[in-house]
């Protein structure tokens, strides 16, 4: 140290350069280090992509000191990794006196990246037998984090979930500590693949309408339910109350559900034709026999039958047209028969009227003297006969006997036939008695006025 003394005035100087003090004679360092050019601003960054950490540089602080010499000791360098939050740096700078100075800074490192979620593949499923819905499970989706912390997570729905026919979203939502938040979405898709269940009216037998060929056939129209819960549209091959014709028709109703799926159900329709045919005969016929015969050769216009199905049916008779039909009555029956084996009869009369009279045969007149000795003569002959058309022997009479006596003079002998059917015819013949007797020279002598013979008529 120096002193300068002069009048009135006593000063001391040190001899120790700036920032020293002088103590005993000896400088001792009083200056704390100084930090150029100042402590670095706090600063705020993101974390790297998909790290829990940011490397952050920054311009490290400097000092300088009086002495010439500082040591420097830091709590983080540039270039380090921040983990995520609030992290304070410190540097320290102490000269050879152990002077400190310090400077102190915020690095905040923000995570700004959200969750990376993985959701499970989308699921196609039926929906459960009977019920619109389907219950669907799967694996529940995750998330992973840069902070190498698990996210809370969240969904729309849950495993086991019963979803509605057709496709529904499925939303995860994952956030970190940070409130960073990340969706994930997978699609649930129910197929409704059940088709409706239909229900037909049973088979209907109905008989057709009177003279024709259908029936007017009415019936409770088909319903079907569906799973879905919906009503199926439907569609019909025909409509109650239409016509059906003869025989088995079959009705089926077709339903849809909004998914497409179809479904059929048929019921029968059979239409019975129990209507006969409706047969036409001819008059009755009556006809006299055909000369000399016991028959008579008739004609007629056959029966003819309408019958409801418009069809013409099938037609047999006892008798043809043409045929010989014998003396009386003969029913001609025409049966008809339809495709449903309904039938109907027709009967006429064909009458054969026998107005033909036997035909008789007389023996030949006869001449015969009396007996001896009297008035008379026992004649015989044979018989008369008749033939008739019918076949038959005609039944007879006669006004005499064969074997009869005669009285001198011509008899008339008349024989009468008759047939079934009361036909008469006569013949007759002459019987011719002489009265004479024979006298010695060969002559006759007639005793007996003679009888005028007369002729006669048949009967017819």
């Amino acid at each position: 140290m120096v002193c300068t003394n002069t009048p009135g005035n006593f000063t001391c100087s040190s001899n120790c350069s700036s920032g020293f003090s002088e103590v005993a004679g000896i400088c001792t360092d009083i200056e704390y280090p100084v930090i150029s050019p100042g402590c670095p601003s706090p600063s705020a960054t993101s974390t790297d992509p998909g790290q829990p950490y940011a490397t952050v540089t920054y311009i490290p602080p400097d000092a300088t000191d009086n002495s010439g010499f500082v040591t420097e000791t830091s709590s983080h360098d540039p270039g380090d990794v921040f983990s995520i939050g609030d992290t304070v740096v410190t540097y320290t700078f102490t000269d050879p006196e152990g002077l400190v100075a310090d400077c102190n800074f915020t690095v905040t490192v923000f995570d700004v990246e959200p969750p990376v979620p993985t959701c499970p593949s989308d699921v196609t499923q039926n929906t459960d037998a009977g019920l619109p819905t389907a219950s669907v499970t799967w694996t529940a989706a995750i998330a992973t984090d840069n902070s190498g912390l698990t996210p809370t997570s969240s969904a729309t729905h849950t495993s086991g979930d019963n979803f509605v026919i057709g496709s529904t979203n499925v939303t995860y939502t994952f956030q970190d500590d940070s409130s960073n938040t990340a969706e994930c979405t997978f699609t649930i898709t129910v197929d409704d693949v059940e088709p409706p269940v239909p229900t037909c009216p049973s088979d209907v037998i109905q008989n057709t309408d009177a003279g024709l060929p259908t029936a007017s056939v009415t019936w409770t129209a088909a319903i079907a339910t569906d799973n879905s819960g919906l009503t199926p549209t439907s569609s019909a091959t025909h409509t109650s109350g239409d016509n059906f014709a003869i025989g088995s028709t079959n009705v089926t109703y077709t339903f849809q559900d909004d998914s497409s799926n179809t479904a059929e159900c048929t019921f029968t329709i059979t239409v019975d034709d129990m209507e006969p045919p409706v047969p036409t005969c001819p008059s009755d016929v009556t006809q006299n026999t055909d000369a000399g015969l016991p028959t008579a050769s008739i004609t007629w216009t056959a029966a003819i039958a309408t019958d409801n199905s418009g069809l013409t049916p099938t037609s047999s008779a006892t008798h043809t047209s043409g045929d010989n039909y014998a003396i009386g009555s003969t029913n001609v029956t025409y049966t008809f028969q339809d495709d449903s084996s309904n039938s109907a009869e027709c009967t006429f009369t064909v009458t054969v009227d026998d107005v033909e009279p036997p035909v008789p045969t007389c023996p030949s007149d006869v001449t015969q003297n009396t007996d001896a000795g009297l008035p008379t003569a026992s004649i015989t002959w044979t018989a008369a006969i008749a033939t008739d058309n019918s076949g038959l022997t005609p039944t007879s009479s006669a006004t005499h006997t064969s074997g009869d006596n005669f009285a001198i003079g011509s008899t008339n002998v008349t024989y009468t036939f008759q047939d079934d059917r009361s036909n008469t015819a006569d013949c007759t013949f002459t019987i011719n008695v002489d009265g004479k007797t024979k006298s010695s020279n060969n002559t006759w002598n007639l005793q007996y006025p003679p009888v005028r013979v007369t002729s006669h008529k048949t009967l017819m």
